[in-house]
């Protein structure tokens, strides 16, 4: 009883700060104000002039060679021969482009990749289909297609996938796949990424106005 009662104190006042802090940056995000959205990180205890104890940080800019975070084009280089959809599917879509569950659009086929089917026949087409080779007529991707990829666990992330064939590539050897990533993101605060990124000192907190300041 004598932790649970230290405990809980701690917790609701850790709640309290956190929900506080997620409802200042959600007004910015509703009010359009992306650019003067923060990641906020707490000391342990008040520190600097002010004593702060939460200490804002500009947001990082998009990863350019992140297609899930860019939003941008993927070229990918493969044998559209040998390769089967089992490993376009789980080699590249989820482990190399990190996607949860693609929604894969050939523009003649559509492919739900869940992790759970509605019905017992959708999950038992999906294992034969994975077995087989993209060039299939009932998966029908080949050379110069351009896939529509999205997943919807992921804010309804979308990207355009080039699939460019080559002979030289196999599933089994060293060089199974090349990707090439074409990012098409902007910065937070809406300029390109050409731009300088932002600084992640801290010391920016003092002239801010969304500062948070613990008053004695």
């Amino acid at each position: 009883k004598e932790i649970a009662g230290n405990i809980t104190p701690a917790i609701a006042t850790t709640n309290a700060i956190i929900s506080g802090a997620m409802v200042l940056e959600a007004v910015k995000v509703l009010e359009g104000r992306l650019g003067d959205c923060r990641a906020i990180m707490k000391n342990r205890e008040p520190s600097g002039r002010k004593r702060y104890i939460l200490i804002p940080s500009n947001l990082d800019l998009p990863n350019r060679a992140c297609t899930v975070c860019s939003g941008g084009t993927v070229s990918l280089k493969l044998n559209v021969e040998k390769t089967t959809f089992n490993f376009f599917l789980t080699r590249i879509l989820k482990q190399e482009l990190g996607l949860n569950e693609p929604l894969v659009d050939t523009g003649a086929n559509f492919f739900e990749c869940l992790s759970n089917f509605e019905t017992e026949a959708d999950k038992v087409a999906m294992e034969k289909r994975l077995k087989l080779p993209l060039t299939d007529p009932s998966i029908g991707i080949s050379d110069q297609m351009i896939l529509s990829i999205e997943d919807e666990t992921q804010g309804n992330t979308s990207m355009k996938v080039l699939i460019v064939h080559s002979e030289e590539l196999d599933p089994e050897g060293e060089r199974p796949y090349e990707v090439s990533h074409k990012a098409e993101a902007a910065a937070p605060n809406g300029d390109q990424q050409g731009g300088a990124e932002p600084s992640g000192d801290t010391g920016a907190a003092e002239d801010d106005d969304d500062d948070i300041e613990i008053m004695d």
